[in-house]
Formats: C-alpha cells, sequence, structure tokens
C-alpha cells in the first residue's frame, strides 16, 4: 500500500518516471496522479476505478520476452486538489531459476535474468529470497 497526501506535497512528482523492476505490477488508486508514457513519449492519465486494475509489465517480462513487451513507464504527480491517494500494489515475478528467455535476441542474450529477480529482494519487502542461504 501507498499512501501520500498530494496537496501537501512540495515536489514536483511523488514517483518521477521509472519502469518497474518485476515480472509485472497490479495496481488500484483511489485517486488520479498515475500517468503512463505512451510510446509517443506524451503521458495518459489513468482513471481511478474501484472496480479496476491496472497491469504494468516490468523490466523482467521485458527481459523475458527479448522486448517484444515493453516495461510500462509511468509516474505520479501530485495532484493539488486531492487531499489523500492510496494506491494497491502488488509487484510480481517468477522464482528466479524460473527467469529463461522465452525469446532470445541481443536484448537479453547473456543476461541471467534470473539473478536480477534474486539480487533485488527489497522491492518485494524481502531481506533474501527464501531459496538463498547465505546470511
Amino acid at each position: 500500500m501507498n499512501y501520500s497526501r498530494p496537496e501537501s506535497a512540495t515536489v514536483g512528482y511523488i514517483n518521477e518516471t521509472h519502469e518497474d523492476g518485476s515480472l509485472v505490477t497490479f495496481t488500484s488508486v483511489t485517486a488520479p496522479g498515475l500517468e503512463i508514457q505512451t510510446a509517443d513519449g506524451a503521458f495518459l492519465p489513468v482513471v481511478p476505478s474501484a472496480a479496476r486494475m491496472l497491469v504494468m509489465p516490468g523490466e523482467i517480462l521485458s527481459l523475458l520476452t527479448g522486448r517484444r513487451i515493453l516495461p510500462m513507464l509511468h509516474r505520479v504527480l501530485p495532484i493539488r486538489s486531492v487531499a489523500e491517494r492510496m494506491s494497491l500494489l502488488f509487484f510480481a515475478d517468477l522464482d528466479p531459476p524460473l527467469c529463461r528467455p522465452w525469446v532470445v535476441n541481443e536484448t537479453n542474450r547473456g543476461v541471467d535474468i534470473g539473478e536480477l529477480v534474486r539480487a533485488n529482494p527489497l522491492r518485494f519487502g524481502l531481506s533474501k529470497w527464501a531459496t538463498d542461504t547465505a546470511p
């Protein structure tokens, strides 16, 4: 869960433009602010809906597909007329040993995708992967 008070934000962005480092991110938001970047570089606002969830492809999915599926670049603006904003986020990844490219090309040839997942457990709130034996 991500909570913010956009009306009192003193920064230009709650989250600057980025892609998530996961396979996919599922999100639902309670108020405006989330924008996704389109292929031409423009930003499209996401209209909040309690009945809908947005699925955003991330870096790992892009690597697995040889960039046939691109990560969704997105940002969150502080909409000053919004007192509170919450987003429910679920970051999903494959078990690192299962992270073998589905499409092999120059983008992912020689890349240890599983190691990219294993090397960043903090994004999931973990101190380490359960299968890691190192302290």
